[in-house]
């Protein structure tokens, strides 16, 4: 049951997220710390995924993205960035890099 309200109330921040990005452009840091706050609460909730897979899963995506965009200015935003480290902390490594490559395929057919 707990299990169930973190992966709802993620998705609903996700949705909110990405609906205030369409119009205004900009991630707020308020989203970045309520999934950073859900990511602490599944460490005991979601076991099957270890708190090394989480901390590798903040970096996995968020560092590459950081060298992308101090290569190519503009590339990505600072709160894409955060946003992929606290969901990386969230979800671990294995589906941090699956998010990553489904959301670059949609965004390429979009």
């Amino acid at each position: 049951m707990i299990r169930a309200l973190l992966l709802l109330l993620y998705d609903v921040l996700l949705i909110n997220l990405a609906l205030e990005d369409v119009k205004f452009r900009k991630i707020r840091n308020l989203y970045i710390m309520g999934i950073t706050v859900l990511a602490a609460s599944a460490i005991d909730v979601v076991p099957e995924i270890t708190l090394s897979s989480r901390i590798a899963g903040m970096f996995a995506v968020s560092v590459p993205m950081w060298c992308v965009a101090m290569i190519k200015p503009g590339s990505f935003g600072g709160g894409d960035i955060k946003l992929m480290a606290a969901c990386g902390l969230l979800l671990g490594w294995k589906l941090i890099i699956v998010a990553f490559i489904f959301g670059c395929a949609l965004g390429s057919v979009i």
